[in-house]
Parts: structure tokens; C-alpha cells; sequence
């Protein structure tokens, strides 16, 4: 384990804190949107939704032909080197995607189930998009671009990833966020887009009839 390593597994009430950012994806994905629908920010909820979906195709499909394992595995950094620092997945994903490189079938259906990503960085490429989605909301958007901040600085440490996968989930997510708005105009043509306006301006007695 390299000095960086051992300076946090020294500090375990500063890794414990980085664990509760990194995990903030989890909640992030619905809270984000959530909070944009309740300012009656509608296209910009959908918008969020259809960028998380993309991003999530984008990820699976790089991941699918560039099956990396990650940064502790492949050093072979055993967890008990490091006590204090709980990985997202630890090591359980490395025969299944070993077992990818090997050209062979995996079966993701059978447990344990957990994600098989590693090159790019999900977790980047969501900080990148939930700054992004909030960047628009007074005194939220701050709270937004800190959480993801450190989001994206524990990714490397508590997803065991290099710098190049967060260099490619940042990447990712700057190719997703105007792939999608080019999408929703497509999905969403003069027509749509007139009811849609339409239906919104009309009350809420109006709208269930």
C-alpha cells in the first residue's frame, strides 16, 4: 500500500466522511430530480433522467469491451492493509471480469450482483452531471457542486479506480449531457412540446379531467 493509502487509512474518521460522499450517488439520483420537479423545473427533471440513462448505456457499453479491473485488485492490495478503508465493492467483481477478458460468458444474473464497471468511473461522470442538473437552483447549487467535489475526489479512493477512469467518467459525462439534450429535442418535437406546454398552464382540476 503506497503512502497516500496509508495516510487515510490513519485518519478513519476522515475516509469514513469520504465513504458517505461517494455514496451520495445513490440517493443523488432521485433526490436531484426530485428537487427539480418541486421548483416546477420540469424539462430540466427530465432532461436530468434521460442524462442519467444515457450515461448508465454509455458506461455499460465502454465497459462491456474495455473490461478493467481495477486499481487495489490488480496491485493485489489486500483488505487487511487497509482496515479503515472500505472499498464500494472490494474484490468481488475480479473473476467475472476477468472472465470477460478471457472472452468468456458471464452470467450477471446469479449473485453476488454489484457493478462491473471500472473504466470510466460512473461515480465521475454522475458528479459531473449532478452539479450540472442543480447548477441552475439558487443556494442548492452549492450544496450540489460541494457534494459532488468531494464525490469526485473520493472516487479514486473508497471505488478503487485510477485517475484515468475519472479522467473518462468526467469525459463521459461532457459527451452524455449534450447527446441527451439533442435527444430530448428529438423525442420531444413541436407538437410535444406544445401540448406538453399546453397541459402544464391548464389547473390542476383541469389536468386530472
Amino acid at each position: 500500500m503506497d503512502r497516500d493509502d496509508a495516510l487515510f487509512d490513519r485518519h478513519p474518521a476522515f475516509t469514513e466522511i469520504g465513504r458517505y460522499f461517494y455514496d451520495s450517488l445513490i440517493y443523488q439520483q432521485i433526490i436531484v430530480p426530485f428537487v427539480l420537479i418541486l421548483l416546477r423545473q420540469y424539462r430540466a427533471a427530465q432532461l436530468t433522467v434521460l442524462i442519467l440513462i444515457t450515461s448508465l448505456i454509455l458506461t455499460h457499453m465502454i465497459a462491456l469491451f474495455l473490461p478493467a479491473v481495477s486499481s487495489y485488485p490488480f496491485h493485489e492490495i489486500n483488505p487487511s492493509q487497509h482496515p479503515n478503508i472500505r472499498l464500494s465493492q472490494e474484490n468481488i467483481f475480479v473473476p467475472h471480469v476477468q472472465a470477460l477478458r478471457a472472452g468468456a460468458t458471464v452470467d450477471l444474473d446469479q449473485p453476488p450482483w454489484f457493478a462491473v464497471t471500472t473504466f470510466p468511473s460512473l461515480h465521475s461522470t454522475m458528479a459531473v452531471v449532478f452539479a450540472w442538473a442543480l447548477r441552475t437552483v439558487a443556494y442548492v447549487r452549492w450544496v450540489g457542486l460541494f457534494a459532488n467535489a468531494m464525490m469526485l475526489t473520493f472516487t479514486p479512493l473508497r471505488g478503487s479506480h485510477y485517475l484515468v477512469d475519472v479522467i473518462a467518467g468526467v469525459a463521459l459525462a461532457i459527451v452524455a449531457i449534450p447527446a441527451s439534450q439533442w435527444l430530448m429535442r428529438i423525442l420531444a418535437g413541436p407538437s410535444a412540446r406544445a401540448a406538453i406546454v399546453s397541459r402544464l398552464a391548464r389547473s390542476p382540476g383541469e389536468r386530472l379531467s
